[in-house]
């Protein structure tokens, strides 16, 4: 005798997990085995938040989009441009409060993110500029042409 799907109401046959086909995918898509019935396609269906390489995000109009770009094109009354980010202020992408929410431009958001300062492994130059492979931008220049000599 095979094994029933743990959700109530179902009488669908166990794949992984206790779950049936249908709501395994379902929570591994989407972390939940229940979705709010609409009309659409089947992404417009799904109304549960699901977190992606640290953003929350939703489906909305069969699109997925990013709860923090959600709530600021919200508060403004207006779509985003394309060259506008939406920066997480204290750096934790799970935190949409909008008090932690600043719009800024595109190039002004990479160059916030690039003030680390990096030392290069080879030279030991540090530097805030862009970075490759633990070098400074001479020393990997050299390397990618097969050039480069460590120093002992």
């Amino acid at each position: 005798m095979s094994k029933q799907c743990i959700v109530p109401e179902c009488n669908n046959k166990v794949k992984a997990l206790g779950l049936c086909n249908k709501h395994w995918i379902r929570q591994w898509r989407y972390g939940s085995t229940s979705i709010v019935k609409g009309t659409g396609s089947k992404k417009s269906l799904i109304s549960i938040p699901w977190v992606h390489r640290g953003y929350r995000y939703y489906w909305l109009n069969g699109k997925s989009i990013p709860e923090h770009r959600l709530l600021m094109e919200k508060k403004l009354g207006r779509k985003l441009h394309v060259d506008e980010v939406v920066h997480h202020i204290d750096g934790d992408t799970l935190n949409n409060n909008i008090d932690n929410l600043e719009l800024i431009q595109r190039d002004a958001h990479t160059s916030k993110h690039l003030k680390k300062i990096f030392k290069c492994s080879v030279c030991g130059k540090l530097n805030n500029g862009k970075f490759s492979n633990g070098m400074c931008g001479r020393h990997a220049q050299q390397y990618r042409k097969g050039k480069l000599i460590w120093p002992l």
